[in-house]
Formats: structure tokens, C-alpha cells, sequence
């Protein structure tokens, strides 16, 4: 709603304008704000940040929204120190392989799956009912036998999923997600790291500026984030061959 100040952020943000940002309070009830920091400092300030604002690992009111996928302030190792604070001492899952036989259960970066993990589905999975982007959370592990049999039990939007050794194979953690990923998606709390990068740019701040209900705090790099929002949009440089196909077609 508007009494949260993030749609006049928003509105700014899309208008190619500095925003006015909220002074950052944990826990504030409603705003954008933003908090600087040097990059070498980004992973632990956005943890600090989740932390305080009621962050837990347990559910999604707080999510972390990354530009980037690598390096600091990205979705890996992010996703890694989040699992590793909250999920030490939880329950492993275990899948089949046909070479060594029950094996624990890892993502695609290598990172173990454990009971409570929050995790999303990265595939269009048909025979579930699953798509790519789904945010769910591990509820149970389940003793596996043969490459068919059900791995783990997840819960996704109050629907619990048996998955087997291929299914799982599609899980990734999900305490930081990519902002292209999040599209179509709402968090009561969002906190986005911010380092320059190519991909940084006014569409991409935006979009995930809009994905918070009550709070979103920009962590990292304000001059960048600035640079971003007031360059035109990556879209924009673009060239394509549609214009001139287009002259042709009414030629």
C-alpha cells in the first residue's frame, strides 16, 4: 500500500529519479531504506540485516532478493552461511545413486539438504504440478531404497510433495533467491544486496524494490545502485533486427 513508502520509491525508481530513502530501523513497520557498506563487509551486513529483522531460516517473511549469483552478495554463498547458521544440526536427506547407493542429498552447488531447509523447485515439473521458481521448505526425510523411492517430504504452499532422487535433484536453497526469480512472488521483508555489476540496473531494482509488502532495506553499494537507477534501462541499448524486419514487411 501506499502507507508503506514503497510504491513513492517504486514510482521514483521507474521514473529514472533518486529515491527518498527511509532512515533504516530493524523491524520498521513500513519503508525502503538503504545501508551502506564496503563490499568486503556485504555478506555479513546482509546477514546482520536478516537477522534483525526477524529473520530465522524457518519461513519466507524475510527473503534476500540478489542480483548476482556468485561472489559477495550473491545467491551461493549466501545460500551456503544461511544453511550452515541454521541447519547444522538438523536431520540430512539421503537419495539413491546407481554407483554408490544411498548418498546424502546435496544442490547443484554442493551444499547438503537437510530437514527445514527452505528450498526451491527449479524445473517445470508436469507429473508434480511443481514449476520453476516454486518456494517451499523440507518437512521430512524418508528412508530411500532405490532411485524411485521417495527421498523427502516438502511443503510448497501448504502442499506436501514426496520427492524421489530425480526430484530432488531439481531442489536449490532458497534463503536467497535471484530478483528474476522472485518476479511474481511477495515478501513481507526484503533486503537486496547491492555491488556494481553489469547486471545491476534500473528494471532490476525495481522489480525487486516491489516484491516487499511492509519493508525492503538496500544493503552495499549506494553510489552503484544510483548509477543504476537514473542509467536507462539495459533493454533500451539493445539492438534488434524487429524495427527493420518490421519496414520491410509494410514495405
Amino acid at each position: 500500500s501506499s502507507a508503506s513508502g514503497i510504491p513513492q520509491v517504486a514510482a521514483a525508481i521507474r521514473n529514472h529519479q533518486v529515491p527518498t530513502w527511509a532512515q533504516y530501523q530493524a523491524k520498521a513497520d513500513v519503508g525502503v531504506s538503504f545501508v551502506p557498506c564496503h563490499w568486503m563487509q556485504l555478506d555479513a551486513t546482509v546477514e546482520q540485516i536478516y537477522d534483525e529483522l526477524g529473520g530465522n531460516g524457518s519461513d519466507y517473511s524475510v527473503e534476500i532478493l540478489c542480483p548476482t549469483n556468485k561472489g559477495r552478495g550473491g545467491i551461493t554463498d549466501l545460500n551456503a552461511a544461511l544453511h550452515r547458521r541454521y541447519r547444522q544440526s538438523s536431520q540430512p536427506v539421503s537419495c539413491y545413486s546407481a554407483e554408490f547407493g544411498v548418498v546424502g542429498a546435496t544442490t547443484l552447488a554442493r551444499v547438503p539438504l537437510k530437514v527445514g531447509d527452505l528450498v526451491m523447485y527449479t524445473e517445470n515439473d508436469y507429473e508434480l504440478g511443481l514449476r520453476n521458481g516454486s518456494l517451499g521448505t523440507i518437512i521430512e526425510a524418508l528412508v530411500v531404497g532405490a532411485s524411485d523411492e521417495p527421498c523427502c517430504v516438502c511443503d510448497f504452499e501448504g502442499i506436501e510433495y514426496e520427492l524421489n532422487t530425480r526430484q530432488i535433484n531439481a531442489l536449490a536453497h532458497a534463503y536467497a533467491i535471484s530478483v528474476h526469480k522472485s518476479q511474481g512472488s511477495q515478501f513481507k521483508r526484503v533486503i537486496v544486496p547491492i555491488r556494481d555489476s553489469h547486471f545491476l540496473d534500473q528494471t532490476l531494482v525495481y522489480t525487486a524494490v516491489t516484491r516487499g509488502v511492509d519493508q525492503v532495506v538496500l544493503v552495499g553499494d549506494e553510489k552503484a545502485a544510483l548509477r543504476a537507477i537514473q542509467a536507462p534501462a539495459s533493454a533500451t541499448q539493445r539492438h534488434v533486427l524487429l524495427p527493420w524486419m518490421l519496414q520491410c514487411a509494410q514495405n
